[in-house]
């Protein structure tokens, strides 16, 4: 019998290895965020300043080269900075939403309905990626809370967490 326990503490201790914390990944997504925020800001304000230049133009007033030159080199550095942006942060929350669903893999978590390459593999199935992302964070966010954690199946289902909508 003490061979039946020490397996199983081997298990459990074999799951709390997978276990890794979101801390830093978590910090990555909110800057990458933030980030990508300003430079959105940034584009919007570019792109009335490029509507401003070109009203001027059809107006017939004197646009120079250099002026035409600048706006459109700041508007492909800012598109740039966009789409490389929009690129790690889509990966980085990707990366996040995996280990995040491992994570309660590994913490024993209720019955969960989503695996971690799930969790992400239905971000990129067409239709599906209408709704099945939402369910997998609704999952995640559930299953991450310790008080809704504690309840039977059914209190969960229709616990104060859902969103309306």
């Amino acid at each position: 019998m003490p061979e039946l326990a020490d397996r199983a503490m081997g298990a459990t201790h074999e799951k709390l290895n997978q276990f890794k914390p979101l801390d830093a990944l978590t910090k990555w997504l909110r800057w990458l965020y933030i980030i990508l925020a300003i430079v959105t800001i940034i584009a919007i304000v570019s792109g009335y300043a490029q509507a401003d230049l070109l009203s001027r133009a059809i107006r017939g007033e004197v646009v120079t080269w250099s002026e035409a030159t600048a706006n459109e080199t700041r508007q492909t550095l800012i598109g740039v900075a966009q789409i490389v942006l929009s690129f790690v942060s889509s990966i980085v929350f990707l990366v996040w939403i995996y280990r995040s669903n491992k994570n309660l893999r590994s913490l024993s978590a209720g019955s969960l309905r989503f695996t971690p390459g799930w969790a992400v593999g239905w971000f990129f199935i067409p239709i599906m990626d209408l709704f099945r992302p939402y369910q997998v964070v609704k999952e995640i966010y559930k299953e991450s809370d310790p008080g809704i954690g504690m309840m039977d199946s059914v209190s969960r289902s229709y616990s104060s967490t859902d969103v309306v909508g």
